[in-house]
């Protein structure tokens, strides 16, 4: 038997081991793919981009828990890089009743998830607004939506102005989401983690943060913005922070569990828009549009068990 010194030396050294073989296989995986792939590769190994693959299924009624089976499995498919259709699949969106099968499929993904027709986007834009009001609301913090920060002018609302009697000021957060494969981020966004979400939070937050803030003195402006598959602007670490305290003291938790239970329910409600994007706009000829066949989702769990990202 090893004593307690053997053991934990014997456990780094597997743990180096492991980590070494996941690293090298993460760089020829990355080698492998396009520019499109590596950015959405970067977005889902991002910082608690995968904290929502432990929340709860099947809980009806609750905007951060998944309520539909195929929903989640074309959010692990999203996650996993393997598209929703087979390449040989005559697909029309549901959306824009685009014919769309002349796309490759990873293609065919990200037009479903960007069309702006059917009101996906804005339902998960809106989704994560709401919560976000609501985690802050159900902890004690004031919050409110689209919230006029310039008086007299339409030109500027804030998606949640948020008071905390603990904060010297009042958080308003303006919420974006952003595929990272767009072509004004896709090359840096292959190359650098966050820098779509980073890139557009900055612009977003260059023209208007003087403004908001010259107008309201005790109020911090900040832009926050996801990627489409996890990755989060410097922002949301500011909104999530700014939530952490009363939330640990209302929930009896360290505020590192805090944040991340806040970071979880927000993720949540990011892949399950995501996957309801998926859902409502794939046409399949031959198949209906809320199922997938067995042989495929037979095919997403062996390439997941083969450590594959297509």
């Amino acid at each position: 038997q090893l004593d307690q010194g053997a053991l934990v030396q014997a456990y780094r050294q597997q743990k180096f081991l492991s980590d070494s073989i996941c690293k090298r296989q993460f760089a020829e995986l990355f080698e492998r793919l396009d520019a499109a792939g590596r950015a959405q590769l970067n977005s889902c190994t991002a910082e608690h981009a995968s904290t929502w693959l432990n929340a709860l299924q099947s809980v009806p009624n609750r905007p951060d828990i998944f309520t539909s089976d195929v929903a989640w499995v074309f959010a692990l498919m999203l996650f996993l890089g393997i598209p929703t259709t087979k390449a040989d699949d005559h697909v029309t969106c549901n959306g824009c009743q685009r014919d769309i099968s002349i796309l490759i499929p990873a293609a065919r993904d990200y037009h479903f998830l960007t069309c702006r027709h059917g009101g996906d986007v804005p339902q998960r834009h809106n989704a994560i607004r709401d919560c976000i009001a609501q985690t802050a609301r159900s902890v004690g913090i004031a919050a409110s939506t689209e919230q006029r920060l310039i008086p007299n002018s339409q030109a500027r609302h804030g998606d949640v102005v948020l008071n905390n009697p603990q904060e010297s000021v009042s958080l308003a957060i303006d919420i974006a989401v952003t595929h990272p494969a767009q072509p004004r981020f896709v090359s840096q966004a292959a190359i650098t983690k966050n820098f779509a979400c980073n890139e557009y939070a900055r612009l977003q937050k260059e023209g208007a943060r003087a403004e908001i803030e010259s107008a309201n003195p005790n109020l911090q402006y900040e832009p926050v913005v996801w990627e489409t598959f996890g990755a989060s602007c410097n922002g949301t670490k500011t909104t999530i922070n700014f939530m952490s305290t009363a939330y640990s003291l209302k929930k009896h938790c360290s505020v590192p569990t805090a944040r991340f239970c806040i970071t979880r329910k927000i993720q949540t409600v990011l892949w399950k828009y995501n996957a309801r994007a998926i859902v409502n706009k794939r046409l399949v000829a031959d198949q209906p549009s809320s199922t997938m066949s067995v042989r495929h989702f037979s095919d997403a769990v062996t390439a997941t068990s083969r450590g594959r990202f297509v």
